[in-house]
């Protein structure tokens, strides 16, 4: 048994001293941005880890997300990005029977996939909906393990977005110059390239998929028009099942140009789901505009009236 040390704090793990030695970074990150009593409640979950789990996370931390494409949850950042959230954000839920419901419908092999249309107001979106699908999809075995992600590079632009972002699956994406900030902008063959591999993967292994349709954070709380390029994404099955998801409070938890994190209460609504055929029969397969601003609707539908922007 060997110890390593983390500004003071004592972190018991069956490892080498070399291998701790990266994750220390990772709890540093964590102390600067949290409240003391999540991070030494944070600290004494890792102090219980598995060895296996611990040298896991070693490994992969200093270079996640380098590449195109489908990178796996880990996890120790599951477990731990999870507990963070619980420890930080008071959730309140409502209709998550149309999400249990289209489980099932998943199982039974009605449906060949899920789609998870949110709002998106804070990096910290996806680690609460992540924490979701595991609480609210608990009996039905590993699926919630299945959530993908679409992600832009700049989740794995330092050691605590890092962490966050190896909470769930995800599939990195380039983003173009009308989303992207200055330093996170690609070219557009890059862009294409980065969005042939994606649509590759969700087509061919992806079952539990969530998208941010409007392709970056709102800054001012109003919902922003969805991007007909997300059609491609969220297209590849005529029988996908589409929820849309309504988020209030993930930009409290983690406000934008902020990097400590706050104490939050945070709503979530689960709409009624539609299939994508249906979609595509009322508005035209090639109306990818007329289709994306149906879901904008449905999902503005979820929020508070003076934050629909401009779906209201």
């Amino acid at each position: 048994m060997h110890k390593g040390t983390v500004d003071g704090e004592v972190i018991k793990v069956k490892l080498f001293d070399k291998e701790i030695a990266v994750l220390e970074e990772v709890f540093r990150g964590w102390k600067s941005v949290l409240p003391p009593e999540v991070a030494s409640h944070l600290f004494g979950i890792a102090k219980n880890m598995s060895r296996e789990t611990l040298v896991s996370a070693a490994k992969r931390y200093p270079n996640p997300g380098r590449e195109w494409g489908f990178h796996p949850y880990e996890p120790f950042c599951r477990t731990m990005v999870g507990n963070l959230v619980k420890q930080m954000t008071k959730i309140t839920v409502s209709g998550e029977e149309h999400f249990k419901n289209a489980a099932q419908q998943l199982v039974d092999g009605s449906i060949s996939q899920i789609v998870l249309l949110p709002n998106h107001r804070s990096y910290a979106d996806g680690n609460i909906m992540t924490l979701l699908a595991d609480e609210i999809l608990e009996s039905f075995g590993e699926i919630s393990k299945e959530l993908t992600l679409i992600v832009g590079p700049k989740v794995f632009s330092n050691p605590f977005k890092a962490c966050a972002a190896m909470q769930f699956n995800s599939i990195k994406v380039a983003q173009s110059t009308t989303v992207a900030t200055k330093e996170v902008s690609f070219n557009l063959r890059e862009v294409a390239n980065a969005a042939r591999i994606a649509q590759e993967i969700i087509r061919d292994k992806i079952r539990l998929l969530l998208v941010f349709p409007e392709g970056s954070r709102s800054r001012d709380r109003q919902l922003k028009r969805f991007l007909p390029g997300v059609y491609r994404m969220i297209s590849s099955h005529k029988n996908t099942l589409i929820i849309p998801i309504g988020i209030v409070g993930g930009n409290i938890l983690l406000p934008i140009k902020q990097s400590r994190l706050e104490y939050a209460e945070a709503s979530i609504s689960f709409g009624k789901p539609v299939l994508m055929h249906e979609l595509q029969k009322e508005h035209g397969e090639r109306s990818k505009i007329a289709i994306m601003d149906a879901l904008g609707k449905k999902v503005a539908a979820l929020l508070p009236e003076n934050e629909r922007g401009v779906y209201r």
